[in-house]
C-alpha cells in the first residue's frame, strides 16, 4: 500500500488553469489525493479540449493531463458566476490560475482580495514570462518559450533549422514546478496559518532545466551549438548507426571508453593522444565518431546492444514510442495504469506519477472529466460540503457517470 496516495486528503484545489502547464500541476495535486475541480469556460471548456489527436471525441492531450478531477462551466464575465466562483474560493485550500497577469485582479478574484475572506489560500498562478518585467502580459505557449529560451537553436543538427523538442517540457516541467510550489506553501501554512502567492513562468522553468548550460555561458562565454543526438559534456556521447536503425551510445567516462573500444576493437582509438580524456574527445568529436561509426555500422542493434550491456556501457537502441511502450522494461517497471469511472476509456492506460513509494504505484486514477455544458454539471455546492474520497484500490471512489452528469456516482476501481 503506497502510503503517499492520501497525501493531500482533504485538501481542495480549485483549478482554473487551461492546456498543459496548470492542469499537469493540478493534475499532480489530483493523484496525491488532493480533491481537485477545474472551471472550464463556456463554449467548449479547456482549450486542450480540442487538441488533436482524439478519439471517440476526447483529445489525447486533455485526457492525459485532467484525471482526478470533476469540472463545471462557469462564465467569468456573468456576475453571477463570478460570485459562485467566488464562494468556491472561500471553501478552496489552493487555487491554480494561467490567467495573464492582473486578469484576476479586475474580476474580483485576485490572490489578496480572496484571501481578506480566506487567508490560508495558496494562489498558484502560471504565466509566460513571469509577473513582473516589459514582458508579464505577452502570451507565451511552450515553442515561444523554448525559441526565446535558446533552446531551439541548441536542438537540432549542426547547420539545420531550430528544433523545438517534442516533449512539452517547458509547459510540463513549470507543471512540476507549481506543485512543489503549492506543496512548499502547504506545508508552511501547517506552521503559520498564513497562505501566500506561488507563481511560476514558462521561462523560468525551463531555463532551470538548462541550468548547467546557463552556467556554461555564464563561466565560459558562448552558446551551446545543436549537435544532434551528441553532447558537449563528453564523447562518444550520441546515436551510431546500425544495419537496423541506431544505437545510443554513452561512454561518459574513461572507463566506458575503454570498454567501449574493447568490445568494436579499436586498439588504436585507446593509443591516440586525441581521445585521451573526455575534453579532448569532445574536440575531436568527429574524427572518433567515425571511427565507432564505421565498426558498428556493420552490426545489428541488439547484437551490439547486448555486447555493449555485457560490458557495462551504457547504450540502447533508438526507439519509436510504440516500440519503447512495447519494451519489457516499461512493463515491468509498472509505469502504465489506468484511468477508470468513463467506460470510453478505462481500458486505456495512462502513464502513473513516476514516483515508487515502498514498491508501489499510485493508480489506478479516475478518468478526466467530460465537458459539461451550463445547466448540465454536478452542484458546486457538493464541494463546499464535503470532502470526497479519493480512487484507490479496492475501495469505492467518488467518479463521474458519463451518461448522467447530474450527479458523481461511485464506481469500484478494483
Amino acid at each position: 500500500m503506497n502510503p503517499l496516495r492520501n497525501t493531500l486528503r482533504g485538501v481542495r484545489v480549485l483549478d482554473f488553469s487551461v492546456n498543459l502547464a496548470g492542469p499537469f500541476a493540478s493534475m499532480i495535486l489530483g493523484d496525491l489525493g488532493a480533491d481537485v475541480l477545474k472551471i472550464e469556460r463556456p463554449g467548449g471548456g479547456d482549450d486542450a479540449r480540442g487538441f488533436a489527436p482524439k478519439w471517440k471525441g476526447l483529445s489525447t492531450c486533455f485526457y492525459a493531463l485532467n484525471r482526478n478531477k470533476r469540472s463545471i462551466t462557469l462564465d467569468l464575465k456573468d456576475s453571477a458566476d463570478r460570485q459562485v466562483a467566488r464562494e468556491l474560493a472561500t471553501g478552496a485550500d489552493v487555487l491554480v490560475q494561467s490567467f495573464r497577469p492582473g486578469v484576476l485582479e479586475q474580476l474580483g478574484l485576485g490572490a489578496e482580495e480572496l484571501r481578506a475572506v480566506n487567508p490560508g489560500l495558496v494562489h498558484a498562478s502560471v504565466s509566460a514570462f513571469g509577473e513582473q518585467g516589459r514582458f508579464r502580459h505577452m502570451s507565451g505557449y511552450d515553442p515561444i518559450v523554448q525559441a526565446f529560451s535558446g533552446l531551439m537553436a541548441m536542438t537540432g543538427s549542426e547547420g539545420g533549422e531550430p528544433v523545438r523538442v517534442p516533449a512539452s517540457l517547458t509547459d510540463l516541467s513549470t507543471g512540476m514546478w507549481v506543485a512543489l510550489g503549492v506543496l512548499a506553501a502547504l506545508r508552511e501554512r501547517d506552521a503559520s496559518g498564513a497562505g501566500c502567492t506561488v507563481g511560476v513562468s514558462l521561462l523560468d522553468s525551463i531555463m532551470m532545466m538548462m541550468t548547467h548550460q546557463v552556467s556554461w555561458h555564464a563561466l565560459v562565454g558562448g552558446s551551446p551549438a545543436p549537435l544532434g543526438s551528441g553532447s558537449p559534456l563528453t564523447a562518444p556521447y550520441q546515436a551510431f548507426p546500425v544495419l537496423d536503425g541506431h544505437v545510443m551510445i554513452a561512454a561518459g567516462n574513461d572507463r566506458h571508453f575503454q570498454r567501449l573500444c574493447q568490445v568494436l576493437d579499436l586498439p588504436e582509438a585507446l593509443q591516440d593522444s586525441r581521445f585521451a580524456s573526455p575534453a579532448s574527445r569532445v574536440q575531436h568529436r568527429d574524427p572518433l565518431a567515425g571511427l565507432i561509426g564505421g565498426r558498428t555500422a556493420a552490426l545489428l542493434a541488439d547484437e551490439l546492444v547486448e555486447r555493449l550491456t555485457a560490458a557495462s556501457v551504457p547504450c540502447s537502441k533508438v526507439n519509436d514510442l510504440a516500440s519503447a511502450l512495447l519494451d519489457p522494461a516499461v512493463a515491468e517497471q509498472g509505469l502504465l495504469t489506468r484511468a477508470v469511472g468513463d467506460p470510453d476509456y478505462s481500458s486505456i492506460p495512462v502513464v502513473d506519477l513516476p514516483i515508487v513509494v515502498d514498491g508501489d504505484r499510485f493508480g489506478p486514477h479516475v478518468s478526466a472529466p467530460r465537458y459539461h455544458r451550463p445547466g448540465d454539471e454536478p452542484s458546486v455546492a457538493a464541494w463546499l460540503d464535503d470532502i470526497p474520497g479519493v480512487a484507490r484500490e479496492g475501495s469505492t471512489v467518488p467518479v463521474y457517470n458519463t451518461e448522467n452528469s447530474d450527479r458523481r456516482t461511485h464506481a469500484e476501481t478494483s
